[in-house]
């Protein structure tokens, strides 16, 4: 038992020595390092065209500004303007400030977002948005900002929008207002 005590006595005396010798060390501030990630390639004024697997037009990109990065295979873009197509039924045109194309399947478009039917479209022909993710691959859209669509007879203005452009599918998703014009 006084093995223990002694111990338990030695190593309270070593606790404390190297306690008071640790807490008169100045506190080293932790430097962040921030990193900047370089794109692996920038080109200006270009127009890019995807194709979907059977060889057929599948979307269209012209931009003023690009930047790919390929360890995320992505790319970011200025001034885009992207057409997708559809083989039987309406075309879109999409603008945007600023977008990201990630894995060429999903298109993220943020600023002054505008979708625009190239073909005549029985349902709207504009709309106006903040931001909006598209999967090239199924023509899915989605977003959660305000929304604005016009029609040829309608306005619509909403919270949040999620649709297929191939299947002409539209949901608006909250606070839908709409102004009719009469004739």
């Amino acid at each position: 038992m006084r093995h223990f005590i002694l111990l338990f006595l030695f190593s309270l005396g070593a606790l404390a020595f190297f306690y008071n010798e640790w807490s008169k060390q100045p506190i080293k501030a932790v430097e962040k390092k921030t990193e900047t990630v370089q794109p692996d390639y920038i080109a200006e004024d270009i127009k890019v065209r995807i194709f979907d697997d059977a060889g057929q037009p599948n979307a269209e990109l012209e931009s003023s500004y690009m930047a790919y990065y390929a360890n995320t295979d992505s790319a970011n873009f200025t001034q885009s303007i992207y057409r997708v197509f559809n083989q039987e039924d309406t075309n879109w045109q999409l603008t945007a400030n600023q977008s990201q194309l990630v894995e060429q399947e999903f298109i993220y478009l943020t600023g002054g977002v505008e979708l625009v039917a190239l073909t005549p479209s029985p349902w709207f022909s504009h709309f106006s948005l903040d931001t909006l993710d598209i999967n090239l691959i199924d023509k899915s859209i989605y977003s959660d900002s305000n929304v604005k669509a016009y029609g040829d007879n309608i306005n619509l203005s909403a919270i949040g929008l999620s649709g297929n452009l191939a299947q002409e599918q539209l949901l608006l998703e909250q606070s839908v207002n709409a102004t009719i014009k009469a004739e």
